[in-house]
């Protein structure tokens, strides 16, 4: 038995020798390695004189490679060479930005400018090194004063990064001035915003209106945008760039308020739509295909806007009713909300059509799906029909008259593009008043187009009063519903994804500084250490001491209360727990009060109802008011994620009652007794 052992052991160690040996053999050298890669990198010498350009011609060659060398790595990762070539890309960029530096060291503009945007945004894939970037910038700003460096710097004094600088509002404008002044959008959206809002300067009313109507201007394309042009409106991507919370519910996970918003909506049905990827789509719901039609039709964070896509997915509703080519080829015995559904998609296939964006038809026939849906008062295919009988469009006659009929009839059912391009067209024949009516309601509706004009209104009293600071607010929204999409929000969320915490930081508070109040909410959201109830009960007993600590619950709180001012309302919940536990703030249960309060008026969350009414119950900064706590507590009971804690409150509530009814019975016979 021994003598087998000892053989099975010779055996093993021999195997394993071997096997050393074998790697060794097979992995090259350092110098072997060079030898092998000089001959893949000697074309960009071959192609490139400039050393910067060179730099570049690697770098955009590095997602390829790291790509490439992934899915080889997936098919066969024992092999050794293989593992060698992953490294490839890594090499290769390491190199490339060697070269950059060298030039940086020589003072060469393009090159410091592309190191600071590489560390600082992530470019080619690299990780980001904000310390390496706020470095870069640093030294381009004075090279050249350059407006993406001075942009960048004011947000690393905005956020006050690590050791590298301290918060200082004065160095966030002086950078952000110098900025502007050489047409910078991002440095004048900045400026518009904090002259808006007051932030660390006194409220400029005309300034801000003044510096984003530039930024208006600058945006706008008469020939692209305007409604007289352009059937439909701008069809803006879903602005879902939020990181905070649970699946990016919001701040309070599956109680915040912000899961009942359109983005958070989009976002999840975007993962019902992955997740129902494998069932064949012959078995999808219409109306859960009507949604992702939308979705595809106007784009968001987490899935391509494709109007070709999004008409085929129309198609497939519409053809529900209408199973044929023939105009009255309809399918009889369909339920009523099905052909409302049908109705909807046909007019987004005509609407579509006519804007001529969708390659799923090459016979283009916006007429007939215009007159389907306009036959079950299908509002957007009505107003289709109204803006071709305005422009004479498919051999129509253009009249004018019959298609203001039409944009009167839906704009009376608050249809927004209806709505303004009735606007434009008393625009056009000076009716300044009637003009600015259609606008606003089309602002009511959320459009960012209507917000255009309607500041335009604003500014130059065309139909109502100048005002600077309406004007300045509506120009805001147009601003940013034009610029979200190309904001680092975007980095910001993709950077959060793959845990990349501090770049998600950064990129956060860049695009917060603009105004985007999204971006408040989450910088509050990842500096602040009182996310959960435990962590908020033990910081308000044993507050921090530390002077880090301190102040980043000073920020968090700041970022928090900006974006309250905007109507974030988990913010505003956010803000009054601030208040109720004096976190970075002395502690006003009054103010907590006043938060608490303003975010229940919109109706979007039972948190802050649910505070409320403990605040009522137990006389916490208010007078106690056992039924008003009741009433606020009933108001809880469509709320499906209340049914539990609202059965306890309930109880202790009738409990609290019992014991106030028994006390002051006792009072009453205490007084009743002659001793």
């Amino acid at each position: 038995m021994f003598h087998t052992l000892h053989s099975l052991r010779t055996v093993l160690i021999t195997f394993f020798l071997c096997i050393s040996i074998s790697a060794a053999v097979s992995i090259p050298d350092a110098g072997e390695h060079d030898t092998l890669t000089d001959g893949r990198f000697s074309q960009f010498d071959l192609e490139y004189e400039d050393p910067v350009e060179k730099a570049l011609g690697m770098l955009r060659k590095v997602p390829e490679l790291v790509s490439e060398n992934q899915m080889q790595q997936t098919i066969d990762y024992l092999d050794f060479y293989t593992m060698d070539e992953m490294n490839l890309g890594s090499i290769l960029a390491e190199r490339a930005i060697n070269i950059l530096k060298v030039e940086a060291q020589k003072n060469n503009t393009d090159a410091v400018l592309w190191l600071g945007n590489i560390f600082f945004f992530g470019l080619f894939n690299l990780v980001a090194q904000f310390e390496e970037a706020f470095e870069f910038y640093s030294q381009l700003a004075q090279l050249n004063g350059s407006a993406i460096a001075h942009v960048v710097l004011s947000s690393y004094y905005a956020a006050g990064y690590t050791d590298l600088t301290s918060r200082d509002p004065s160095l966030v404008f002086l950078h952000a001035e110098a900025a502007a002044r050489q047409g910078s959008l991002d440095a004048k959206q900045l400026l518009a915003y904090h002259s808006l809002e007051g932030i660390h300067t006194s409220k400029n009313y005309e300034r801000a209106a003044s510096l984003y109507k530039n930024i208006t201007d600058s945006l706008f394309n008469e020939k692209t945008m305007s409604p007289m042009h352009v059937p439909g409106g701008l069809m803006l991507p879903m602005p879902d760039f939020n990181s905070a919370g649970a699946e990016h519910y919001g701040i309070y996970g599956y109680a915040s308020a912000y899961q009942h918003t359109l983005p958070s909506k989009a976002l999840r049905l975007v993962t019902q739509y992955y997740n129902k990827a494998a069932e064949p789509d012959h078995e999808w719901d219409s109306e859960f295909i009507f949604q992702v039609a939308i979705l595809r039709m106007h784009g968001s964070a987490h899935m391509r806007r494709n109007h070709t896509q999004a008409e085929q997915m129309f198609h497939r509703v519409a053809e529900k009713l209408w199973p044929s080519d023939e105009l009255n080829s309809i399918t009889f015995g369909l339920s009523q909300s099905l052909r409302l559904l049908a109705s909807h998609a046909a007019g987004f296939i005509g609407i579509l059509q006519l804007r001529n964006t969708s390659t799923y038809v090459k016979q283009k026939t916006p007429l007939t799906w215009l007159q389907r849906g306009a036959a079950f008062n299908d509002l957007t295919s009505q107003y289709g029909l109204a803006y071709m009988y305005l422009h004479g469009l498919y051999g129509l006659k253009r009249n004018e008259t019959f298609a203001k009929t039409l944009l009167h009839q839906t704009a009376s059912q608050n249809h927004t593009q209806s709505l303004l391009l009735l606007g434009m067209l008393n625009q056009n024949e000076g009716k300044a008043e009637e003009a600015f009516r259609c606008v606003f309601r089309a602002a009511q509706n959320r459009d960012a187009l209507a917000y255009k004009y309607l500041g335009d209104y604003y500014y130059s009293g065309f139909g109502t009063p100048v005002s600077h600071e309406l004007a300045a607010r509506s120009y805001k929204r147009f601003v940013e519903g034009m610029r979200i999409s190309t904001s680092t929000l975007a980095l910001a969320l993709e950077d959060a994804e793959e845990y990349d915490w501090e770049s998600s930081f950064m990129h956060y508070i860049y695009a917060a500084q603009l105004g985007y109040s999204l971006g408040e909410t989450n910088v509050g959201y990842l500096l602040d250490d009182n996310k959960y109830l435990i962590n908020t009960f033990m910081r308000s007993s044993f507050p921090p001491t530390s002077t880090r600590e301190i102040e980043t619950d000073k920020l968090a709180l700041e970022f928090y209360f900006r974006a309250a001012n905007q109507g974030d309302v988990d913010a505003l919940v956010k803000v009054g727990d601030y208040y109720y536990y004096g976190i970075g703030v002395e502690k006003d249960l009054g103010k907590a009060y006043e938060f608490y309060q303003r975010a229940a008026r919109t109706g979007m969350s039972s948190l802050a109802v649910w505070n409320l009414a403990g605040m009522h119950q137990y006389g916490i900064g208010r007078p106690q008011d056992i039924h008003l706590a009741k009433r606020l507590y009933d108001q809880l009971s469509r709320d499906p994620l209340s049914r539990l804690p609202l059965l306890l409150a309930r109880f202790w509530l009738k409990v609290h009652w019992g014991y106030n009814r028994l006390l002051a019975w006792f009072r009453q016979v205490k007084q009743a007794l002659p001793f």
